[in-house]
């Protein structure tokens, strides 16, 4: 990683103990990560943290992860994050869905951290 100052990670799962392990592989690589076990958690935490990197599950009991992306995406929450999907669902339907609502990259789980970890240092949030 560059000497430049963490990034701030958004973790949004409704796997705790995923979303968790995800945050402590993350912050052993020098970001800054906050954690959210559900879709509406997520929004609030967009809000209050103001994350550069948003990674966010598809497939959660209250809003899918598509609806937080588009809601995300529509603004009014004070930043706008890079969004990286990770779902079990990595059908052509998703994908496309992932797409259209604004995420940069769609990952099936599982996923290894390295590949979370490229996919952050290839992409950059939108202007």
């Amino acid at each position: 990683m560059t000497t430049s100052l963490p990034r701030r990670v958004l973790v949004i799962d409704d796997n705790i103990d995923l979303t968790n392990m995800f945050a402590m592989l993350l912050e052993a690589n020098g970001y800054v990560t906050r954690t959210a076990y559900s879709g509406h958690e997520g929004l609030e935490a967009v809000r209050d943290f103001m994350p550069d990197v948003v990674i966010c599950d598809i497939g959660m009991p209250d809003i899918s992860g598509h609806d937080v992306a588009t809601r995300i995406r529509d603004g009014g929450y004070g930043c706008k994050p890079m969004l990286i999907a990770v779902s079990g669902w990595g059908d052509a339907r998703t994908l496309a869905a992932s797409s259209a609502a604004g995420f940069a990259v769609h990952m099936t789980k599982p996923v290894a951290i390295d590949a979370v970890l490229e996919a952050m240092r290839d992409q950059r949030p939108p202007a």
